[in-house]
């Protein structure tokens, strides 16, 4: 199935009889592009899987290249990002996995499908465990359709969205922790009669990033948040009351009344 991303609708006005349309709007629909890069020693070889994505709608751009050193040069000179990579098996593992290693560290292939090329499925899928433990999301196999090349275009859009997870998780990781020194800073300013002004907005701050996450993000916020301060350490002893006389006269005072209260409208509601 092809997946559209839906850029604008406008309502079309059907014209009267002998009239012009009062306003020529138009349904605009966008086909969502897969970018690629082939990395391909062999001409021929290169030539059939440019080809193969060439007579299929999803994808966009693509870039041919013959050796990892050429990938990388172009890597560092694009202008858009890269979805899917596709790699030579001809490549050698040492230098493959060197290549996926730089392809998730630079900000244009970081969230980018690596896909390696084989010349037969048998072949495929001798190697596939090797394959993905150098680091590749999937192979793909000749001769090439367009079947195979639309579930590698589904593949690309999976991995893109969990990639972007996997940041956002550890960015909110990283927000917690930031957030439990802060509670723990605000505590000791106010046992310690300090001034919490900055901290306590440094706090407030911090508390209001989970407002702007993703649905799953504030999941796993929530989630993690729970269990980060479900095992935080008491606070030092040096800021612990030495000790506890009670609560003090005016909360006393507070709490007798509020009794007082809900007991005269218990008394109220049985009498009546």
């Amino acid at each position: 199935m092809i997946k559209f991303r839906l850029k604008s609708l406008e309502r079309i006005d059907e014209p009267e009889d002998g009239q012009l349309p009062r306003k020529c709007s138009k349904l605009r629909v966008t086909l969502e592009k897969f970018n690629a890069l082939i990395i391909e020693p062999d001409i021929d070889a290169r030539m059939r899987i440019k080809q193969a994505t060439l007579a299929v709608p999803k994808f966009g751009h693509l870039q041919s290249v013959n050796s990892i050193s050429d990938a990388i040069s172009q890597v560092e000179y694009l202008d858009n990002s890269v979805d899917i990579i596709f790699v030579s098996k001809r490549i050698p593992h040492e230098k493959m996995q060197g290549f996926f290693q730089f392809a998730r560290a630079s900000k244009k292939t970081e969230d980018a499908a690596n896909v390696v090329l084989f010349q037969s499925q048998d072949e495929g899928n001798a190697l596939i465990k090797t394959i993905l433990e150098l680091g590749a999301d999937g192979i793909l196999c000749e001769p090439y359709s367009v079947d195979q090349l639309s579930e590698i275009a589904e593949l690309a859009t999976f991995i893109k969205r969990e990639r972007a997870k996997e940041r956002e998780r550890g960015a909110i990781s990283l927000l917690i922790d930031d957030l439990a020194k802060q509670v723990d800073l605000v505590s000791v300013l106010s046992a310690t009669g300090g001034e919490l002004g900055q901290s306590r907005r440094v706090l407030l701050d911090l508390s209001r990033i989970a407002q702007g996450l993703s649905e799953s993000g504030k999941e796993f916020y929530f989630e993690r948040i729970i269990e980060k301060f479900s095992n935080l350490p008491p606070p030092p002893k040096a800021f612990q009351a030495s000790s506890y006389n009670g609560a003090s006269e005016r909360v006393k005072r507070l709490l007798s009344k509020k009794r007082a209260q809900l007991m005269k409208g218990k008394n109220e509601s049985t009498n009546s």
